[in-house]
């Protein structure tokens, strides 16, 4: 989802601090941005530093230290922050930042300036697998269906679900609205059930939006035969509201699904007819797409805010996965385990990014992270993919650029159609 939606939600449904096991780096950050517009940067370097000990290393983090040491004049210690900044492999435009203009004549700031600008350097790996005709569709999630050898797209704009079939012929899977539904989020194919199971959320990205749903949202389950709804789980009443917006499928059939807005992760085994919360509400500030380890014990969840978050399926801890200082897992929207690696697609930070992050043997810390794709034309607002066996196919301009802050679009232009591409992964 697009980064902006996502950080409005952040925003907007907060929970209280007394909610959140983790309230204390919460207040920091609070505590930061308000001196910041205080115009007092001790106090932002004392809390941005107090929220880095107790989170580690994260980008906003180590930029806003930059900023703050170069307003409090400590040019050299600035340029030392922006360089751990820049070793993520991230861009800023610290050459018209106005915070930064009293390190832009210190020496060393050209050298880590040119570093800014090698990381939006172009990385290309993958090819266009096929372009969608509805420039509008705003396309969220892909998935696929290894019987009939089709491609679902859902979409958040005009509030269905289509289907690519193996010629490359597009048509509705779902229709606009059907089933009471808004936008179209999350996909995923029961193969052993045959099911395709669906997020919708009240978006005001989509056509025909009533502010009255805001914050209503739900889990459903289609015939794969004949698109009819199979089932409708909806999530209980939270004073923030629902956005059921990221899932993942245990071959089991049991159903993982994110609430960007309540902060939690919900499971639904198979006949299930409720959802149940796997960690309290406000564990999480942003979860996306979960994905399951290998032996289907362990969750690993992207918190779009913060890196990611680990649950231990049978005692529900939380835990976050530790990683380098140079390795930035914010910002992430898709992910999808790839034997002991996984794929991440990055739209929170510039540049847009596929990583293939790598870990330990007992995937427990993160060592590194390999740029797949990055700076290619059609890499905008990059939301989710598809393993299909060795080929990640996934949607690499979604039209998420597109939406306003008020769920309007801007028109479509001649190259703006939603367009998925496919790389082939080596081992």
């Amino acid at each position: 989802m697009r980064a902006a939606v996502l950080l409005a939600l952040l925003f907007s449904v907060a929970p209280p601090a007394a909610a959140q096991s983790d309230s204390t780096w919460r207040q920091h950050d609070r505590s930061a941005r308000q001196a910041y517009h205080d115009g007092d940067f001790a106090t932002v370097r004392a809390q941005l530093l107090a929220m880095r000990r107790e989170i580690g290393p994260l980008p906003r983090i180590d930029y806003g230290l930059a900023v703050a040491e170069a307003r409090l004049g400590n040019g050299g210690r600035a340029l030392e922050w922006l360089e751990i900044f820049a070793d993520m492999g991230l861009w800023r435009d610290a050459s018209h930042d106005a915070d930064l203009a009293s390190v832009r004549d210190q020496a060393g700031y050209l050298r880590i300036a040119a570093q800014l600008a090698a990381n939006l350097a172009p990385i290309e790996r993958g090819a266009v697998a096929f372009t969608l005709p509805d420039a509008d569709l705003v396309a969220e999630d892909i998935a696929y269906d290894t019987a009939d050898h089709r491609f679902f797209v859902s979409s958040v704009h005009r509030r269905k679900i289509i289907v690519v079939d193996s010629a490359g012929h597009v048509s509705d899977f779902t229709r606009p609205g059907a089933d009471g539904t808004w936008a179209m989020l999350a996909l995923a194919v029961d193969p052993a059930r045959r099911l395709l199971w669906a997020t919708t959320v009240a978006l005001n990205a989509a056509e025909q939006y009533s502010a009255a749903d805001s914050g209503r949202s739900a889990l459903l389950a289609y015939d794969l035969a004949t698109g009819a709804l199979r089932a409708r789980l909806d999530p209980p009443p939270a004073p923030g509201g629902h956005s059921l917006g990221d899932m993942t499928l245990d071959p089991d059939g049991t159903v993982y699904v994110s609430d960007g807005a309540a902060g939690t992760v919900y499971r639904a085994a198979p006949g299930a007819h409720t959802l149940e919360a796997l960690v309290p509400p406000a564990t999480l500030l942003l979860p996306q797409t979960p994905a399951l380890s290998a032996d289907g014990r362990r969750l690993f969840v992207p918190d779009y805010a913060r890196g990611i978050a680990v649950i231990d399926l049978a005692t529900r801890a939380v835990a976050w996965l530790p990683h380098p200082g140079n390795v930035a897992l914010t910002g992430i929207d898709g992910l999808y385990r790839v034997d002991g690696t996984m794929i991440a697609i990055q739209n929170g930070p510039t540049p847009n990014r596929v990583l293939r992050v790598l870990f330990d043997d007992a995937m427990t810390r993160v060592l590194g992270a390999d740029v797949l794709e990055r700076g290619v034309p059609v890499l905008d607002d990059p939301t989710h993919g598809v393993m299909i066996g060795d080929a990640f196919y996934f949607i690499a301009r979604s039209g998420w650029s597109r939406v306003r802050d008020d769920g309007t679009m801007s028109p479509a232009g001649a190259g703006d159609a939603p367009v998925v591409r496919r790389m082939v992964l080596l081992h």
